[in-house]
């Protein structure tokens, strides 16, 4: 193991705040003695004191299942506009986060807007679409998840989560703001397809544009 990754969701107090702090200050110091890593996740819109940010070596923004915008009705869902997504960076790299700390989140599942409370992976949703379509296996986004939109449609129902394309968007964006990386909530949860591929859609797009969008050295990021 390489290290540990605290994920308190959320701290309720100041008090809590503070605690939590000095938790992660000195756990940190005996890690790094050791050479292991600390790393803290936290949730869009969610800060910690500059002290925090200093001490782990990388900050999870979970940038999915955010509130909807002020004045608008709703549940969270994990479908974040990239817009938002830039946002809910600039917004932590305010308080203090450097961004080469910041790791972007990208949620694999999906929740239906009309019961938040159904949640499918991005697997058991594209497993579905292929069984309306026969033993070929034959599907497009489309027939998962209809326009690509804040409502994404399947069947009579409509999920809210990330396609492809929102992957690459925001791969590209985490590349723009000069960010650590991207990571997948969950890997377990990406559609694998039929072939023994051990990746999944989601992943093998992170991966292709990681490969195809590169930042020239001394290339100044967006401002942030």
């Amino acid at each position: 193991m390489d290290g540990i990754d605290f994920d308190w969701e959320v701290p309720q107090s100041r008090a809590d705040v503070t605690a939590y702090t000095y938790l992660l200050v000195d756990a940190s110091k005996t890690f790094h003695q050791s050479g292991l890593n600390l790393t803290v996740a936290i949730h869009a819109g969610q800060t910690l004191p500059p002290i925090a940010y200093q001490s782990v070596d990388r900050v999870h923004l979970m940038a999915y299942d955010m509130p909807p915008p002020e004045g608008e009705g709703g549940s969270r869902n994990p479908y974040v506009s990239i817009i938002s997504v830039v946002d809910v960076v600039k917004h932590l790299v305010r308080s203090g986060c450097p961004a080469s700390k910041i790791v972007l989140g990208i949620p694999a599942y999906g929740r239906q807007l009309q019961n938040p409370s159904s949640v499918r992976t991005i697997s058991e949703l594209i497993d579905d679409a292929i069984a309306t379509k026969g033993e070929d296996g034959q599907w497009t986004w489309q027939d998962v998840g209809g326009r690509k939109s804040n409502n994404h449609k399947r069947g009579g129902e409509e999920y809210a989560y990330d396609d492809t394309s929102d992957v690459i968007d925001k791969v590209k964006a985490a590349s723009r703001l000069g960010l650590a990386g991207v990571f997948l909530w969950e890997v377990g949860q990406d559609f694998r397809g039929t072939g023994g591929d051990p990746g999944g859609v989601l992943l093998r797009s992170m991966r292709d544009t990681v490969s195809n969008f590169a930042v020239a050295s001394g290339e100044s990021n967006e401002e942030l």
